[in-house]
């Protein structure tokens, strides 16, 4: 019996300890979108004492790794897990810009989930821009609301480029392809105004709409146009 736990022992004694020999690093979207890199979430694990490799599996600390790279600014979902060679691996997904705002407190996304998304050249995804009087709430609730429709729509995804917020009931919407700007009034009922504009526009094929400064759509079954030498 002695014998028996004296080799017990000595076997955990001369057990190797197991530690991490790499870290993989997975954006599972880096197809569709590239936010962020490689190595800006391997400085932020040497920056926090939380690059893995070389460590004792046994103090590693998966949910401390997964729990920063929640916290960059561009990571949408992070999952950390170990393999059976004992190497650690982050699976991110990177956030969707929706929305951009221009505003007089500085300029940021508001991605699909409805949450403030920074600034970077790395985005180059072509989104609805709002300017002006634009407030947090109104630009993750009516406004994301119209640009996700905006999205939805054959017809006017690729005609409106950005909205100007004098005040809520006070919207202006852009064209890309078009010196009209859209009288929108409020956010309410957009929908219904938009489509009003849309069989507007193709009831008139063949006139020369560039005589038109702006489009006003705020009255119920009407489109007002109003010409470009016309008084403000």
């Amino acid at each position: 019996m002695a014998y028996m736990v004296f080799g017990i022992i000595m076997g955990q004694q001369n057990t190797p300890v197991t530690v991490c020999p790499k870290l993989q690093i997975d954006i599972l979207d880096i197809d569709e979108r590239q936010y962020l890199t490689e190595d800006e979430l391997k400085d932020q694990l040497w920056l926090k004492n939380l690059y893995p490799v070389k460590q004792k599996l046994t103090d590693i600390s998966l949910q401390s790794i997964e729990d920063l790279a929640l916290k960059h600014p561009m990571v949408r979902t992070a999952e950390c897990y170990t393999t059976c060679d004992g190497a650690v691996h982050i699976d991110l997904t990177q956030r969707i810009p929706l929305l951009r705002v221009v505003a007089q407190d500085g300029q940021y996304y508001i991605d699909t989930d409805r949450k403030k998304m920074p600034v970077r050249p790395s985005i180059k995804t072509p989104v609805l821009i709002a300017t002006g009087n634009v407030g947090p709430r109104m630009a993750a609730n009516e406004l994301s609301d119209f640009a996700e429709w905006l999205q939805e729509s054959d017809y006017w995804h690729q005609r409106i480029s950005y909205v100007k917020v004098t005040n809520p009931k006070s919207i202006q919407v852009m064209q890309r392809d078009s010196a009209a700007t859209i009288l929108l009034g409020d956010m309410n009922n957009y929908q219904p105004k938009l489509n009003k504009l849309q069989k507007w526009y193709q009831g008139i094929q063949g006139v020369d709409i560039n005589i038109y400064r702006q489009l006003d759509v705020r009255y119920k079954g009407q489109v007002i146009g109003i010409k470009a030498n016309a008084k403000p």
